[in-house]
């Protein structure tokens, strides 16, 4: 765990001042500054687009029952592409964008599914199993106690003032 650390807060970022200060040279600080702030922003236009479309899938996959596990994985995905589109640098611009495109989004999550799943069954991930929380209480009411109640159906409205 602490080579993972170690590489992403000091390695990643002294790679990305190396390759600003290199662009930098290159193409001028100005020119340098804009693509970093375009890429950011078209980082989170293209995030927040693929972050609704992966909702809206998640939702169809429960309503029919499906489990989401691959857009479970692609939503984690686009969540690492967001943060890596809005961290100024091009290392992680190139990584974000990679993760933010379906088509190579898709191959990579199904990658990082067969890798989880081997963790699994070497025993490296443990997965407890369960078989619910019991909430009863004595104080909890039954069906047939609130079926006795009567039940108030109550709308409101706010006026202004």
């Amino acid at each position: 765990m602490f080579w993972y650390l170690l590489i992403l807060f000091t390695v990643i970022p002294a790679l990305e001042l190396m390759l600003l200060f290199k662009v930098g040279s290159q193409i001028g600080a100005l020119n340098t500054f804009c693509i970093i702030i375009l890429t950011g922003i078209v980082g989170a236009i293209l995030t927040k687009s693929q972050g609704k479309f992966i909702i809206f899938d998640l939702q169809n996959k429960l309503r029919s029952g499906k489990i989401p596990t691959s857009t479970i994985v692609e939503g984690v995905m686009v969540f690492a592409a967001g943060l890596m589109l809005i961290t100024p640098g091009f290392f992680t611009d190139c990584l974000g964008f990679i993760f933010v495109f379906p088509l190579t989004r898709k191959p990579l999550a199904h990658l990082i599914q067969v890798w989880i799943a081997k963790l699994v069954k070497n025993g490296t991930i443990k997965v407890m199993k369960t078989k619910g929380f019991n909430f009863s209480s004595s104080n909890s009411y039954s069906s047939s106690d609130t079926q006795k109640e009567d039940i108030i159906d109550v709308e409101f409205e706010r006026k202004s003032e």
